[in-house]
This record gives structure tokens, C-alpha cells and sequence, in this order.
């Protein structure tokens, strides 16, 4: 259950608020009941075949149940003193309701084969539906299958010279499918109508978005291979894995030109390749029966990129943020797509005669840099000319260059300390909270636009230039320090007990404009990322903590 109440503006008379902004009061109220069943069955069986064979079946069965109904009531003008809906004014009182229910099931059988400890076999298959997709799409099989060799433990490494230095050697590789059946809402696939009071009556409104019954769930192939050594008897290990991952049939919601009948459809639009690699270095440099140390550091690098798009060369991914994320034929999955700088050829800006930048267009462009020779007139001079439409070019890339972490642990006697570094490099934010900022006279442009250190007009000027909001979002973040000290005993029914003072999130080095480059208005979406539009950054916090073993 929720409300919330916003209180009339004193000077509405004056200021003119527009009946958006509630400056007789709002009030609002509602509840929200939710149903969520989850049942899972797993049986196993192992055998050992013979002395050197084992094997290991698995066998399960899940289902997931979830129901919602949201129920809500709004009014506006409301009375004074009042809080509540009742206080509203009856024109301006508004109810609906919303329900959400579906169901997800799916079973999967496994069978590994070992061979002593130097081989293991796994095959699996699954069978997953979702009451989400048409019972033409939703029943679909996902194979996987993996297998691992430990070289070092054959009988001619053992005796080798090098085994006390390198000793150990496993070699792993795996192919597997999985599909995402939670990829759409529960009634995208049907054509929706919309209920609307007309003439005291209630009507029904088609829904500007098309149905769409054959959409099917988007399907993801990996394949992976990689490999783990050991050196100094495990006090130095490194792990290397090279991934190739290709997703069929990704799903958006796709608008349409109006003589399709409709505005957007769900559907399959296109194909997703992703390549990467993640290097893995852990080593134990100190270890002594008072004092230890160790590390853990992690690289990883990806690259996507976008393949066999329907329709056309560019879809945008609809947001509530206006951001200009597409998805766009041989470019990575959401890039920023939209207005740029007029650049002069050398990489500055290209200015107009009043001294503020502007946006690159198709023709015509408008020249007020006299150092900008030849002009685009072709007559060899500057000049300026409103020119015509605005160019779009992708601005901004939320896929980083790489990732990486360094996690490291200090031990004397009963105290310990560990902390945690994350980092991302690479990667641009779209920004909209920085030129909210700028437009309502709070932020660091507005205010040398004030001192008069930037000409007057310059936020105007560049405000509604895509490429303005692009900002850097490489960091790295102290994500965790841990102070911990075991504590003598104090009963023979506790083994171990510990106090701990540990802080998160403490502090970030990077460059960003906003509170937090860590951040994304699409939550886990993998095609809506790096968008700040009011997002909540991620808290600081610290914890004592008292922990025991009993």
C-alpha cells in the first residue's frame, strides 16, 4: 500500500503553473497485492560404474506462478487542510486497475561422465515455456554440454622436472543455449484496448500498438573455452577464457510508420554477436604462521555488435528518459545516436557568429569560425547559413572497454583487512540530469554563464544538443574495505567469533558530471545502459558486525 500527497502552491495566481505540476494539490493512493508461487523437484542419482568411472544423473522440474493487481486513485484541486483523495475535487478523480499474471515452467535432465579425477563429460537438455509467448513459440529445447581435462594429473606430469614450478593444468570447454522467456510483457503478443470514459459512458480504445502471436523468446549460443594453471603448488594461478556468443530473435519494441496501422509492435528485430575474453590472476606473494597476503585481479573485455536488423538501418529503444539509444546495423548493442557538435576539421568547434556551438547538419551548414577555410559555401570564405536538418551520428558508446577488479587481503595473527577495487573504463553516460541542471540555473555552466565567463545564451545554445548530455563514465570505486578481528573464545559451544567494521561504496575516482557514473535509468536491461535520468546513486553505507560460529 502506498500514498502520497502534494500540498498547493500559495502562489499559483502568479507563478502560472501549469495543472502538470498539481498547484492546487494532488493526492493519491494505492494498493498492490501480489501472488508469487515458486515449486522446484530435483532428484540425483550417482553410480560408480567401475573403478575409474563414475557417473552422475539429475533430473528436476520447475514452476513459477505470479499474479498482481495494482489498484490506484488520484485527484487533484483539493481541499484545505486534506490530505486524502477525499479532499479532491470530483471532476479530477481518477481510478483504474491494472492485473498481471503469468507462469513460467521447465524441465531439464543431466548427465555427467568422470573418468578418476583427469575427465569429466556433461550433457544436458532443457525444456522451458512461458504463458508470456503463443503455445506455437514458447516450448523450446536448450542443449548443453561441457567438458574438462586435467593434464596435470596424468602419470608423465607428475614425474616431470617442472611439476614442483608448474603444477597444475586444467583445460575446459562448453557449449551451451538458454533463452530469455521473461523477455516481454505478459500481454505484448495480444492487440490491447484501452478503457476510456466518453459522454458518461465507457468506451474502448484500440491500442496503438500492434499483437504480434508469432514473437518467439530470444535465444543466446555460447560457446567458451578456457584454462586454469597453477604455479609455486597453487601460490600463483591464472585463469584464461575466450567466449563467442550469439543471440538470435532479440526482441524490442519496434515502432512503426503510421500506414502500418499502428504505432510499435513487439517483435524479433535481430541478431546479437558478442566476443570477449576474462584473465584471471590470483597469487599468494606472503604466507608465514603470523603474517599472509594475497590477491585476486580481474580483466575482462567484450565486444558486441548488432547484425541482420529488420526494417531498417536504425531502431530506437523506446524510453522514458527521451535517450537516443538505437539499435543500429554493425554498431554495439544501445549506442547514443543523435545530434552532434559542428566540428571545424581540426576537431574544434564550429562556431556561430555569436560564439556558441551548434548542431552538425546535412547541408547548409552554418560557419562563424574565420579560421575555418574553405568554407562550406565552396567560395572559399566564411559564412553562415541556418542550414537545414539536423545530422544524427552516434554520440556515445555505453559499452565499456574493458572491466576489471583487484581484491587483496593483509592477515596479522587475529586481525585481518580486505579491500576491493572495481573498474570500469571506457564507457560514456547519457547524462540528462546534467542539463536539467544547467536549464533550471543549477549548475556549473549556469553559473559561469552568470559570471559572464561563458557568453549569454550559451545553455540555450547548446541545450537541446544530444551530444551535450554524452559524459565520461569510466571510475574506479573503492567498493569495499573490511576490518575484522577475531575475538577470544568465549564458550566451547562457539568456534569462532568476530567483529567487523566494514564500509562500501566509499569512495569513486573518475570524472563524471553527475552523482554517480555507476548508473542506469533501465535497471538490467541489456539494450538500455549508461542513462542518468534521476536515478538514486548507489549509497555508502558501513557496518559493525558480530558474527559466530556455533
Amino acid at each position: 500500500m502506498g500514498e502520497n500527497y502534494i500540498r498547493p502552491y500559495p502562489y499559483q495566481a502568479a507563478a502560472g503553473l501549469p495543472l502538470q505540476r498539481y498547484p492546487s494539490g494532488f493526492a493519491a493512493n494505492a494498493n498492490n497485492n501480489v501472488l508469487q508461487l515458486n515449486s522446484d523437484v530435483n532428484v540425483g542419482y550417482d553410480r560408480q560404474l567401475t573403478e575409474d568411472f563414475k557417473v552422475t544423473l539429475l533430473a528436476g522440474y520447475s514452476y513459477q506462478y505470479l499474479r498482481g493487481e495494482l489498484v490506484r486513485t488520484q485527484g487533484q484541486n483539493l481541499a484545505p487542510f486534506i490530505t486524502t483523495v477525499s479532499g479532491a475535487a470530483s471532476n479530477t478523480v481518477a481510478s483504474n486497475a491494472d492485473l498481471d499474471q503469468f507462469d513460467l515452467s521447465g524441465i531439464f535432465g543431466q548427465a555427467t561422465f568422470g573418468f578418476r579425477n583427469l575427465a569429466f563429460l556433461t550433457g544436458a537438455i532443457r525444456r522451458d515455456r512461458s504463458s508470456k509467448f503463443s503455445s506455437s513459440e514458447t516450448n523450446q529445447y536448450y542443449p548443453k554440454v561441457s567438458g574438462s581435462l586435467v593434464l596435470s594429473d596424468l602419470g608423465f606430469w607428475k614425474d616431470a622436472a617442472y611439476a614442483k614450478t608448474f603444477n597444475s593444468l586444467k583445460l575446459r570447454a562448453s557449449y551451451g543455449e538458454a533463452g530469455n522467456l521473461n523477455g516481454i510483457g505478459s500481454y505484448d503478443r495480444f492487440y490491447q484496448f484501452t478503457p476510456i470514459g466518453f459522454q458518461g459512458r465507457n468506451t474502448f480504445l484500440p491500442n496503438a500498438r500492434l499483437a504480434n502471436p508469432r514473437v518467439r523468446p530470444e535465444r543466446v549460443a555460447e560457446m567458451e573455452v578456457g584454462a586454469d594453471l597453477g604455479f609455486f603448488n597453487d601460490r600463483l594461478g591464472l585463469g584464461v577464457t575466450v567466449y563467442n556468443q550469439k543471440t538470435t530473435d532479440l526482441v524490442v519494441d519496434r515502432p512503426l510508420a503510421p500506414s502500418r496501422g499502428g504505432s510499435s509492435i513487439v517483435e524479433n528485430v535481430a541478431r546479437l554477436n558478442n566476443k570477449g575474453v576474462e584473465v584471471q590472476l590470483s597469487a599468494v606473494p606472503v604466507r608465514t604462521a603470523d603474517f599472509s597476503w594475497d590477491f585476486t585481479a580481474i580483466f575482462s573485455r567484450n565486444r558486441n555488435k548488432i547484425v541482420d536488423l529488420v526494417g531498417s538501418s536504425a531502431i530506437l529503444v523506446d524510453n522514458v528518459a527521451g535517450a537516443p539509444v538505437y539499435l543500429i546495423n554493425g554498431q554495439p548493442a544501445g549506442v547514443f545516436y543523435g545530434s552532434a557538435y559542428a566540428r571545424n576539421p581540426d576537431g574544434s568547434l564550429l562556431l556561430t557568429p555569436q560564439g556558441f556551438p551548434q548542431d552538425e547538419r546535412t547541408t547548409g551548414q552554418g560557419v562563424g569560425s574565420i579560421d575555418f577555410t574553405p568554407a562550406r559555401n565552396g567560395e572559399g570564405q566564411p559564412s553562415y547559413a541556418p542550414g537545414t536538418t539536423i545530422a544524427n551520428v552516434v554520440i556515445g558508446n555505453p559499452n565499456p572497454d574493458w572491466t576489471g577488479s583487484f581484491s587483496t587481503s593483509f592477515t596479522y595473527k587475529k586481525l585481518s583487512l580486505r579491500v576491493l577495487l572495481d573498474a570500469v573504463q571506457g564507457v560514456d553516460v547519457f547524462n540528462a540530469d546534467y542539463r536539467t541542471r544547467q536549464g533550471v540555473g543549477l549548475g556549473d555552466l549556469a553559473e559561469q554563464e552568470l559570471r559572464g565567463e561563458l557568453p549569454r545564451g550559451y545553455i540555450f545554445a547548446v541545450y537541446n544538443t544530444q551530444e551535450f548530455r554524452i559524459d565520461d563514465g569510466s571510475f574506479v570505486k573503492l567498493r569495499e574495505a573490511a576490518l575484522t578481528y577475531t575475538l577470544p573464545a568465549i564458550s566451547k559451544f562457539i568456534s569462532d567469533l568476530n567483529v567487523s567494521l566494514i564500509g562500501r561504496n566509499l569512495y569513486s575516482w573518475d570524472d563524471y558530471k553527475g552523482f554517480d557514473p555507476e548508473t542506469s535509468a533501465g535497471g538490467a536491461s541489456d539494450l538500455f545502459r549508461a542513462v542518468d535520468f534521476g536515478n538514486v546513486p548507489i549509497p555508502r553505507t558501513y557496518q559493525l558486525r558480530l558474527s559466530a560460529t556455533f
